[in-house]
């Protein structure tokens, strides 16, 4: 592993991997777990937006095969594009979001300036797997609705649907976040709101209620329903719904 800045190209990143220019690499991480090869640059003055396209176009260039991709934006809680190389036996998991960094100006000044921070997770993969387990996923934005007794809230955030998992996270407007995984057994998850730092409701998980919260997905969003712990309350127990709509 190793950190620092304006850090060499390692010599086990993959024969023609495509890095974005004015990249300057921060963090490099060989054999993460045991599986997994993780690196993180940052661009001074790049605009996410631009950087994840020139990175698409690059991949493609090179005969990557985009999985997943986000739909039309640059997401901030998950990652923007994940790409495989049959060939390679490859999948390339992308990040791309706002940041601000220290960038060396001489041995002693390091100011900070905005840019893009770029991450990158390579791992080995087989193709036919690889295909399958992102048949039906898919990265986009949404609107959150949550009611919680009488209050209402909303927001504007993303969906993430991948290999029975459900996300919203919340990019403006109330924090509001859902999340559960789905299977025959049934559904486990979490989800909670947060207004101004103030009012936070949490889904009860620790089965303080007499019913079990039911999760729901839809070929257009998903949702939950259960009694939410009033954490700056009482800490009594209100019930509530989570309805999230899918671009």
């Amino acid at each position: 592993m190793a950190d620092g800045m304006d850090l060499a190209a390692p010599d086990w990143l993959p024969v023609g991997l495509p890095l974005p220019d004015g990249l300057s690499l921060r963090h490099l991480n060989h054999r993460y777990l045991g599986e997994q090869d993780i690196l993180t640059g940052f661009i001074s003055g790049g605009d996410p937006e631009i950087v994840l396209d020139a990175l698409r176009r690059d991949f493609a260039d090179v005969d990557y095969e985009e999985l997943l991709a986000a739909g039309g934006f640059v997401p901030v809680a998950n990652e923007a594009v994940v790409a495989l190389n049959e060939g390679l036996g490859i999948l390339v998991t992308i990040g791309v979001a706002d940041q601000t960094a220290p960038v060396r100006a001489s041995d002693d000044e390091c100011p900070l300036e905005d840019g893009a921070l770029v991450s990158m997770r390579i791992e080995q993969a087989n193709a036919q797997e690889a295909r399958a387990l992102y048949a039906r996923s898919s990265l986009t934005q949404g609107v959150g609705r949550a009611t919680i007794g009488s209050r209402n809230f909303s927001s504007r955030g993303e969906c993430l649907v991948h290999d029975g998992t459900y996300t919203f996270s919340s990019t403006s407007g109330d924090l509001i976040a859902l999340g559960f995984d789905l299977s025959d057994a049934g559904a486990i998850g979490a989800a909670g709101v947060t207004v101004e730092g103030e009012a936070v409701f949490n889904l009860d998980a620790a089965e303080l209620s007499d019913t079990q919260p039911t999760f729901l997905a839809s070929e257009s969003g998903f949702t939950v329903e259960g009694a939410f712990i009033d954490g700056l309350g009482n800490a009594g127990l209100i019930d509530g719904t989570v309805v999230v709509d899918c671009d």
